[in-house]
């Protein structure tokens, strides 16, 4: 019952964000970002579609330990993005796509990366997840309040993390051209497709909110050292073979993205660490604390990205891409040092 319900909020919300998103798809192309976006912004609907509903079958799958669907369905959509997002720039350069077709085709690709990891968990959801067959019991009218009271904590923390993790691009679009955008986006690919890999927040949450806290301190540490010494390892290897990585991915016309990737790698380290501390908030009761330190971090985010791309772009395109990368890795290591210090608080 209390899945079912939350599971139609969910269903809900995303057909509201959707609709929001579509209908004011040609106000944001034309008003705010002034750039040939409209078809783009209606692609990055049917993305996020698939994506959330990716999600929710990704938790039903957590519920029951079925990490390794997880896992792999995180290694298709990695791939199939590297792949068919590579394949959009090669073609483009070929058939020269203008601005407008060739931003609507890279959201496509990505969309269409999206709707096959989905197929993927959606073809063993009959097999797999047998309780959602079982008889459903009424939920009491406090019972939904106290529910709708936690939900509500949970959406403003995810939403304050699609905020977070977005932001950089959309004031990106604000101030310079799609190439640029694009050289920012291709280095930051090969750090969002690490974190999940190294950090497996996945399948430690449902492990780490099972222990008692005597024993999840010690697998908690486990976890960070592991976690530590593999961000390390691959900042090394982003560092060294950030241009080999580039070209063989995107190309030689994507050459400024290997500056990015080299600065990006740093923060590699940095948001691992958040991933897993937020994961261990997560299970020993303190999502609070994580609301708290992800909405002073995405305001701060907002400003600095602001200040430093406004000012950098008096100066060239590129130096407002990497003022967008300064103010991401600053406010991600604040928001790292927030949780600390409110946990410790909060204690």
């Amino acid at each position: 019952s209390y899945f079912t319900y939350i599971i139609k909020l969910k269903i809900l919300l995303l057909v509201l964000v959707i609709f929001i998103l579509m209908i004011s798809a040609h106000f944001l192309a034309t008003s705010f970002y002034q750039k040939p976006l409209f078809l783009a912004l209606i692609a990055g609907s049917v993305y996020l579609f698939f994506m959330e509903i990716s999600s929710i079958l990704k938790s039903s799958y957590q519920s029951i330990n079925k990490f390794e669907l997880i896992f792999t369905q995180e290694i298709i959509f990695q791939t199939l993005r590297i792949i068919f997002v590579s394949s959009v720039i090669f073609l483009s350069l070929n058939y020269l796509v203008n601005e407008e077709l060739l931003m609507f085709y890279i959201v496509l690709a990505l969309s269409t990366a999206a709707f096959i990891s989905f197929l993927f968990l959606f073809s063993f959801s009959k097999k797999t997840l047998t309780f959602l067959e079982h008889k459903k019991s009424n939920i009491t009218k406090r019972e939904k309040s106290n529910l709708n009271k936690f939900i509500l904590a949970v959406s403003v923390t995810a939403l304050s993390g699609i905020f977070f993790s977005y932001i950089d691009k959309i004031m990106l679009g604000g101030f310079v051209d799609g190439e640029f955008i694009g050289y920012y986006s291709a280095a930051f690919s090969f750090i969002g497709a690490s974190i999940p890999i190294i950090t497996f927040s996945a399948a430690l949450l449902p492990i780490f909110s099972r222990l008692t806290r005597n024993k999840l301190e010690p697998l908690f540490r486990k976890s960070r050292e592991i976690i530590m010494t593999l961000s390390i390892i691959l900042m090394v290897f982003f560092l060294i073979f950030a241009p080999l990585l580039i070209n063989i991915v995107f190309g030689e016309l994507y050459a400024p993205s290997v500056e990015i990737l080299r600065i990006f790698s740093v923060v590699l380290i940095i948001m691992s660490a958040n991933a897993l501390f937020s994961t261990y908030l997560t299970a020993i009761g303190k999502p609070l604390v994580i609301t708290k330190s992800l909405i002073i971090s995405s305001i701060l985010n907002v400003i600095l990205n602001y200040i430093l791309i406004s000012w950098l772009v008096n100066y060239s395109q590129l130096a407002a891409v990497y003022g967008a990368v300064f103010a991401t890795i600053t406010s991600n290591f604040v928001y790292l040092i927030l949780m600390f210090y409110f946990n410790k608080s909060y204690n």
